[in-house]
């Protein structure tokens, strides 16, 4: 047999179909009927599917964080509408944030190195991690690293709560009960759209971006300001050898004058002699 179900989310995307149906033509002729037509089902998962599911064959840390840190989100949104602190929440989506940088990063990665664009495919591979950490079934398709697609109108409910830790009233503010006569209290907003939610969490990545190239330009500047000093160190070590160079010629040339010298003195006196 070529392999297994999950051997064929490796294969290449344009080699999917092929393996796929010679996948299924094996266990149909192995009497496994149920299997080979669940097989024949499986879609060719598009590019930046495939990327994510390399992933965790290449990096299942980042994968298994990634996972981990969704259902940690999950649990704290529960636990922010049961009347925990909203900051829960927040650090929540802070470490999934994280996770979903790390394992964009990987699935960019493997896209450039099978000669395609990374950067063609990062929106796609960013919206297909939005809608696998809002859905346990797909994360859980994720851990198994097989991930065949994803619907258009599969459901994020992870996300629609995503913004949610900025809107919850605080629990003073819940027991607070307005006075006689008192105009009531504005309604807390509602949850923000998914479309504001993809951009809060685009410009917290934006941010955290920045602030890396900001401290990965602090760092050259100072190896720049420690190669400038080891050059001009070379360089004054450099003028003192040649210096000393110069020092060490004149010298050779006057003993070599003084050997001519004492030569043609020891000839006249032979001569003499």
């Amino acid at each position: 047999m070529t392999g297994s179900r999950r051997d064929l989310f490796a294969v290449a995307p344009d080699e999917f179909v092929a393996a796929r149906d010679q996948l299924a033509r094996e266990l149909r002729a192995a009497g496994d009927k149920d299997e080979a037509a669940a097989v024949k089902r499986l879609r060719r998962p598009p590019v930046p599917v495939w990327a994510l599911n390399q992933v965790v064959r290449s990096d299942p840390d980042a994968i298994a964080e990634l996972l981990a840190s969704s259902e940690g989100a999950r649990a704290a949104q529960n636990d922010v509408l049961e009347g925990a602190d909203a900051d829960v929440l927040r650090a929540a989506l802070a470490r999934r944030r994280n996770a979903m940088g790390a394992v964009a990063r990987s699935a960019r990665r493997i896209v450039d190195e099978s000669g395609r664009s990374g950067d063609a495919q990062v929106r796609d591979i960013e919206n297909a991690l939005q809608a696998i950490v809002g859905s346990e079934p797909l994360a859980a398709e994720l851990g198994r690293g097989e991930l065949a697609g994803i619907d258009a109108d599969e459901r994020t409910d992870g996300d629609l709560f995503a913004g949610l830790a900025s809107s919850i009233p605080s629990p003073a503010m819940r027991d607070r009960r307005p006075r006689r006569g008192a105009s009531p209290p504005p309604r807390a907003p509602s949850p923000p759209s998914r479309r504001l939610v993809d951009a809060r969490e685009k410009l917290e990545r934006h941010r955290g971006e920045a602030a890396d190239a900001a401290e990965a330009m602090r760092a050259a500047e100072r190896a720049v300001k420690d190669a400038e000093a080891a050059a001009k160190r070379l360089d004054q070590e450099l003028a003192a050898a040649r210096r000393a160079r110069d020092v060490a010629r004149q010298a050779a040339e006057r003993a070599d004058a003084a050997v001519v010298r004492s030569e043609e003195a020891v000839a006249r006196l032979e001569d003499r002699a």
